[in-house]
């Protein structure tokens, strides 16, 4: 990947240095900062087009959107003093879960079955086709067995709702794929039931389990 701190002009026809200038534009120093004379008006060297072409094709690759996201479950899980420590001991512990999820599901959403992306977040809101870490018990932190990667828009959308509100607010099938995922990762928690160890004394499992036989 090109550096453009590295990149000066070169005239097309002598493949000469340009000097004093940086992608063709005109620069000037203020307060010992690079500014750029781009259609009329001095702009910050992040704000040349070049410039911001390359930020955005960087900060929408996987390691650094994951770099990002490593911090943000670290800030939250200092917080919740209470439970235990997160399972990722860094970025690229991290990144190897991803990527064997992604052996299991590809590069989609193991509920909606969306394309997931890494694009930059934008000024307008959220990309909702976006990874986004989800852990599936809210009472349990950021453990590997606790956490998939899903959309942006389903880890929005079932923000707040118990197991047994699932159902009546959201797709159906999609909630069917959350539990079976829940069936899989937490086997040992089925008979205390999900909603007790999610804070909510309600066994949802159990109500689902006496309308099928009844």
């Amino acid at each position: 990947m090109q550096d453009f701190k590295k990149i000066r002009n070169r005239d097309p026809k002598t493949g000469m240095i340009i000097k004093g200038s940086r992608w063709g534009y005109k620069i000037k120093y203020e307060n010992k900062k690079q500014l750029y004379f781009i259609n009329g008006t001095w702009v910050k060297y992040n704000e040349v087009p070049e410039r911001k072409k390359y930020l955005k094709k960087y900060r929408s690759s996987e390691k650094p959107y994951f770099k990002t996201m490593y911090e943000k479950i670290k800030i939250r899980s200092k917080k919740h003093k209470d439970m235990n420590k997160m399972d990722f001991k860094n970025v690229e512990d991290l990144i190897n879960h991803w990527y064997k999820q992604k052996e299991i599901y590809g590069n989609k959403c193991p509920i909606t079955g969306q394309i997931l992306t890494t694009e930059r977040m934008v000024k307008t809101g959220m990309i909702m086709s976006n990874i986004s870490i989800e852990r599936l018990f809210s009472s349990i932190t950021y453990t590997k067995q606790n956490t998939i990667f899903t959309s942006t828009a389903w880890n929005l959308s079932k923000h707040g709702l118990k197991f047994f509100e699932m159902p009546f607010y959201l797709n159906r099938e999609c909630c069917d794929r959350h539990f079976k995922i829940l069936h899989q990762r937490f086997p040992e928690l089925e008979d205390i039931g999900w909603e007790v160890i999610d804070g909510e004394e309600y066994d949802w499992l159990h109500k689902k389990r006496c309308k099928e036989t009844n």
